[in-house]
């Protein structure tokens, strides 16, 4: 049995194509035995010009300074996912907790440690627990189109939010 195994090892493991660049605050390495490799880095660099709050010119960071505008079906997508999710599984993922992101992430960048009082602070203000989510569906007659509103309530100060894709490696194998 174990010789059966080895050369199916052996053959998984050989990658004819890799493709290594920076994306989403991180070095991320694409291998593929097809030459798939250009696609993947595509994508995931489009991700990260939506979702990565530390790039200036991500729709996130674009959200996170006007406060309010029309988003991508990919932020959209991303947001109603992660809020089905938090409800599902206790608000392990909150992406109303950007500013608590954003002062540990600066502290951090001055060799510091962000103090109880700052945290505690932002803790009381974030929370999407805390915030319900209201959708309104419309289709006007003759139109092909839906139109969706969506609004918040329970926000008690304009928050930021923080975005980020997780992938587990047995989602990519």
């Amino acid at each position: 049995m174990a010789a059966l195994g080895l050369p199916f090892l052996f053959y998984h493991n050989r990658h004819n194509y890799t493709s290594t660049f920076f994306s989403l605050d991180t070095v991320v390495t694409v291998k593929s035995d097809k030459n798939i490799t250009d696609p993947i880095k595509n994508e995931i660099t489009h991700l990260d010009t939506v979702f990565d709050c530390y790039n200036e010119n991500s729709e996130v960071s674009e959200l996170n300074r006007k406060k309010s505008m029309i988003c991508s079906p990919e932020l959209i997508g991303f947001i109603s996912q992660t809020e089905e999710l938090c409800r599902t599984f206790g608000y392990g993922v909150d992406i109303s907790a950007g500013n608590l992101t954003k002062l540990w992430h600066d502290s951090l960048e001055n060799g510091l440690i962000p103090d109880d009082e700052q945290i505690s602070d932002l803790l009381e203000t974030n929370g999407q627990k805390n915030i319900v989510e209201h959708r309104l569906l419309s289709l006007d007659k003759g139109s092909n189109f839906n139109k969706m509103t969506v609004w918040y309530e329970g926000l008690t100060k304009q928050n930021d939010i923080a975005a980020g894709v997780v992938i587990h490696e047995e989602d990519v194998q």
